[in-house]
């Protein structure tokens, strides 16, 4: 890794650095491999690595009928028109890269069930941003003061899920015990509470 400030251009076509990059994957990975060209040899040798070991490879390139996308199992194509500045792919593709990882991550977060009513709640409050932002989801949620949400918080050792099914009236154990049935979905957990304090209260 350069030190001078100095970023080298021959990385890009260093096909022998895969090689430690391939050991980590496994069969079990999904590998999003970006080149704005599609043709970046290292780019490549990373995709045509990452089937060899039989993981799923994204693909992510601005032009169209590239190798990069001819080797992927899911190929994204994000066109883009010539830069404004030539050569300058940080510009027109890599801005379209970015929203497109952007929309990936996010497409995925809410079907892994990280998002419910439109908000981030796989969150750890492992900072001072975070707890706020944490207090005011639980206190939302789970309806109850910011000081039963913090408190909520505090019993979760900062981790927003079980901390507003805590607020909700679960113990702790208990929060852990129905996020591991539901799939780590918040959703199901908190009918499956309401469920049980209606049939308690009949």
């Amino acid at each position: 890794m350069p030190t001078d400030g100095h970023m080298p251009g021959d990385t890009e076509d260093d096909e022998g650095a895969v090689a430690a990059i391939a050991e980590t994957i496994s069969k079990h990975d999904v590998v999003i491999v970006l080149s704005a060209s599609g043709t970046t040899p290292f780019a490549l040798a990373t995709a045509r690595a990452a089937k060899a070991k039989g993981a799923v490879v994204i693909g992510v390139a601005n032009n169209p009928g590239t190798p990069l996308l001819d080797i992927s199992d899911e190929p994204i194509c994000v066109a883009t028109p010539p830069e404004v500045i030539a050569g300058s792919t940080r510009l027109g593709a890599g801005t379209a890269q970015k929203a497109t990882l952007n929309l990936m991550s996010t497409l995925m977060g809410v079907d892994l069930g990280h998002v419910y009513l439109g908000e981030m709640v796989n969150v750890v409050a492992d900072n001072a941003k975070l707890v706020q932002r944490a207090i005011g989801m639980v206190s939302r949620i789970a309806d109850v003061s910011e000081d039963a949400a913090q408190a909520a918080i505090e019993q979760a050792n900062g981790a927003v899920k079980p901390a507003i099914l805590v607020a909700s009236g679960v113990s702790p154990e208990t929060a852990a015990d129905l996020l591991k049935q539901n799939e780590g979905r918040l959703g199901p957990c908190l009918s499956s509470l309401k469920s049980n304090q209606m049939t308690s209260s009949n």
